[in-house]
C-alpha cells in the first residue's frame, strides 16, 4: 500500500514542496514508519529515539528525492532510432558531434558519416538527453563532451565552427565544468 506525503523544504528566500509516492519496499520504510506515526505513537520510545528515527527518515528523503531528480532529468539513453535514406537506423548517441537545422530536416553529423532526418530541431532536442547535448543556437545542438574549443561566440567541434547564439550562451557555460 503506498502513502503519499508532500515534502516541504525552505530557507529564509524559498520553499519547495514535492509531491511524493512511497511505497514499502522501495528504501522509503524508515519515513513509511515515521508518517503512520509508529514510532511517535509509541510511548516506550524516548526523545532521542523519534530526533534518531527523523534524521534518519530525513537523510532517506534526501537520497529518495535526489535519485529522483536525477532519473528525471538524466535518461539512460545510449541511442536513438532514426530514419534516414528510408533505412531505420539505430545512432549511438555517444558517436553523435554536432546536429544541424537544414530546413525541414536536420543532419547528425558523427566522425564518419551524417544522417539526414525528416524532423524539426526541437522535437530533436526534446528526444536528447540533457545532460550529454545542449542547443548553442537556433540551428545548432551539440554534444558537450565534444567540445574542442569556445571562443567568445564560437564553439569549435574538431574543424567545425558552430555559431553560439545569444540566447543560448548561458545555457552552455552552466552545462560546462568550468575551474
Amino acid at each position: 500500500m503506498a502513502t503519499e506525503a508532500i515534502l516541504t523544504t525552505g530557507g529564509d528566500d524559498f520553499a519547495h514542496k514535492m509531491p511524493l509516492h512511497l511505497e514499502p519496499g522501495n528504501g522509503a520504510d524508515p519515513i513509511l514508519k515515521f508518517l503512520n506515526g509508529e514510532y511517535l505513537n509509541n510511548t516506550s520510545n524516548e526523545n532521542g529515539a523519534v530526533l534518531k528515527l527523523l534524521g534518519s527518515a530525513w537523510q532517506e528523503m534526501e537520497r529518495l528525492i535526489e535519485r529522483a531528480v536525477k532519473k528525471e532529468k538524466n535518461p539512460k539513453s545510449e541511442s536513438i532510432f532514426i530514419k534516414a535514406n528510408d533505412q531505420i537506423i539505430n545512432l549511438r548517441l555517444h558517436d553523435v558531434l554536432w546536429i544541424e537545422a537544414y530546413g525541414d530536416y536536420v543532419n547528425f553529423f558523427t566522425d564518419k558519416t551524417r544522417y539526414l532526418v525528416h524532423s524539426t530541431m526541437k522535437g530533436i532536442e526534446a528526444k536528447l538527453p540533457t545532460d550529454q547535448f545542449t542547443r548553442v543556437h537556433r540551428s545548432f545542438i551539440i554534444r558537450t563532451d565534444k567540445i574542442d574549443l569556445i571562443d567568445e561566440s564560437i564553439v569549435q567541434i574538431g574543424k567545425k565552427l558552430i555559431p553560439i547564439g545569444e540566447s543560448y550562451r548561458n545555457e552552455l557555460m552552466s552545462k560546462l565544468n568550468l575551474l
